[in-house]
């Protein structure tokens, strides 16, 4: 019996089993597959989070070519499938698609699940029309890659030291490529989320933007999308949640004032963030031991305050570690020789009002406490951005 034959029979049957459903049956999910292997008891995993935003782990075995998985949702939520616990996107081993509170029939190969089709699910096929959208801006940024890593092998291959500064700039042209790729592709979902603003995606799609790098730069446009979802989408979970996030950001981006605090510093003293500012510029540095883009930007971030300090520049590191020692370790190892805090000793509400959802984070904030630049991520972008904004600070000053 064939793989397709199966997959018609598995169709035939679930939608009259959808259809003879009750409402109050909506709140759960049924994932249905037929998989092609050649092997027996395979295992798949499937990855998603519920209602509460706790992330759900499960796994079944393949069994005469079959699989199902069951949970309760009350809305579509991102997923992955995959045929190990690493979920790793490689192409191939992995694939991210749209579960939905109802019957959703799939039929794969364990050898590339990139190939599977998804039935059953409406958002499904939105999330497939979106990637049709961003398809060649895909292409763009595979070929862009590709090119990045063929000349960052050439670097570790020569020991021509004018050959080597070549290859860096042809490496920072194709690194602006690429950046100015991502503006694409953000334009590309606010056209769906145009097109589309019943879905469920458009949701994912502005959180994930509000939370991302260029959140300050595409805010207005994020805040007016939001605007124009249907109700239906404002009252949904991630709705609320967006529009929750949006007001926090909006609270945090330049020429808003900021939230005083009273913090414990490295010492176990106490002080007030506004003590600290007492007529100086603050340059507030979300950062952790373990986060290897924050490490990176500690030799910048010392030049700058080796210079400025005594011109009414400080730092404050803020630091998400969990570890004492790993995080005192860094701080010696590095010099970093601010002012620290760790976030753990401290009000748990600090990266919540300052909307820190990842790091690194650095906040410019002015003598009244108004902030004057914001940047997430690390980067020589970011990093010149940062250094020529504090200087023209002080060549004013």
């Amino acid at each position: 019996m064939t793989l397709n034959y199966h997959f018609f029979i598995l169709i035939l049957l679930t939608t009259n089993y959808a259809a003879a459903q009750k409402s109050s049956d909506a709140l759960f999910f049924e994932l249905d597959g037929v998989v092609n292997t050649l092997s027996s008891n395979n295992k798949l995993f499937l990855s998603y989070f519920d209602d509460q935003n706790n992330e759900i782990l499960d796994s079944t075995i393949v069994t005469d070519g079959s699989f199902q998985f069951k949970g309760k949702i009350k809305e579509p939520r991102e997923s992955y499938l995959s045929i190990n616990n690493v979920f790793r996107l490689d192409g191939h081993s992995t694939i991210k698609f749209y579960l939905s509170p109802n019957i959703i029939n799939v039929k794969t190969d364990f050898n590339n699940l990139s190939i599977s089709e998804f039935r059953g699910s409406e958002t499904q096929g939105e999330f497939l029309e979106l990637k049709k959208m961003k398809s060649h801006i895909f292409l763009k940024q595979d070929s862009l890659f590709g090119l990045r890593v063929s000349f960052a092998d050439l670097i570790n291959k020569t020991q021509n030291i004018d050959e080597q500064q070549k290859l860096k700039e042809k490496i920072a042209v194709i690194d602006d490529a690429f950046d100015k790729s991502i503006d694409e592709e953000i334009i590309k979902e606010f056209e769906f989320i145009k097109e589309y603003p019943s879905s469920y995606i458009s949701t994912d799609l502005l959180l994930s933007r509000l939370k991302g790098r260029k959140s300050s730069k595409f805010f207005s446009q994020i805040q007016n999308l939001y605007n124009s979802l249907s109700l239906k989408l404002k009252n949904s979970k991630r709705g609320i949640l967006l529009k929750e996030k949006l007001v926090l950001f909006s609270e945090n981006i330049v020429g808003k004032k900021i939230k005083d605090y009273t913090l414990i510093d490295i010492n176990k003293s106490e002080f007030k963030l506004s003590e600290v500012r007492n007529g100086k510029y603050v340059l507030l540095d979300f950062w952790a031991s373990w986060c290897a883009p924050c490490r990176a930007d500690t030799p910048y971030l010392k030049t700058l305050y080796d210079i400025y300090s005594n011109k009414g520049f400080e730092i404050v590191g803020l630091s998400k570690d969990q570890d004492r020692k790993s995080w005192i370790d860094a701080i010696k190892k590095d010099q970093a020789d601010w002012r620290h805090i760790l976030l753990k000793d401290n009000d748990n509400t600090i990266e919540k009002t300052f909307f820190i959802t990842s790091i690194p984070v650095k906040i410019l904030i002015d003598p009244d406490g108004i902030i004057i630049g914001r940047w997430r991520g690390g980067g020589k972008d970011n990093e010149d951005d940062i250094v020529n904004k504090i200087r023209a600070i002080f060549v004013n000053n």
